[in-house]
């Protein structure tokens, strides 16, 4: 019996999808190459007033980090709704939480694109007022997130060609 329980422990720790595996990926472009990217798309023009926002990532941070950030910006019993890190740019704090779990990112999806859709709520937030307009839209903003997303993967993810290079 203790030979077929270690066998059992040592296959569940060398298997990829369970509990103790955790493989994280990591963008292929530079973040403030994304970040230039995404201001160009949306007319926004960078400046110091508005430091870019901390991107921190899922495998090199706790989840108590990530819940405190939740609560400080929508309250404790938001934050109770979370049991994982997810993609998520908290203005108060001026962070970008992501997940970089490499299963995430399969199938002509990229960590890249989803740091230029939360990079894309930084804009909104700093750049395009939303900072100042309590009665956003939030669905609209959203949408607006997702449609910089699928430009960003299209234009860049799916050819190859980096954001570092394109005109300003």
């Amino acid at each position: 019996m203790r030979i077929r329980t270690l066998l059992l422990l040592a296959a569940c720790l060398s298997a990829p999808s369970t509990l103790f595996a955790y493989e994280a990926t990591v963008p292929r472009h530079e973040e403030r190459c994304i970040l230039a990217a995404v201001a160009g798309r949306m007319g926004a023009t960078l400046t110091s007033e508005y430091p870019p926002p901390a991107v921190i990532y899922a495998s090199r941070t706790e989840l108590s980090r990530f819940k405190a950030a939740v609560t400080a910006e929508y309250g404790a019993e938001t934050a109770a709704h979370y049991g994982a890190i997810t993609n998520m740019f908290l203005p108060k704090q001026n962070a970008i939480f992501l997940s970089d779990k490499a299963v995430f990112y399969l199938r002509g999806r990229f960590i890249d694109d989803s740091v230029a859709h939360e990079f894309a709520h930084y804009i909104q937030y700093y750049y395009k007022g939303e900072k100042d307009n309590p009665n956003s839209d939030q669905d609209q903003l959203e949408t607006q997130a997702v449609r910089v997303q699928d430009w960003f993967r299209e234009t860049f993810m799916a050819t190859g060609v980096s954001p570092c290079a394109a005109p300003r």
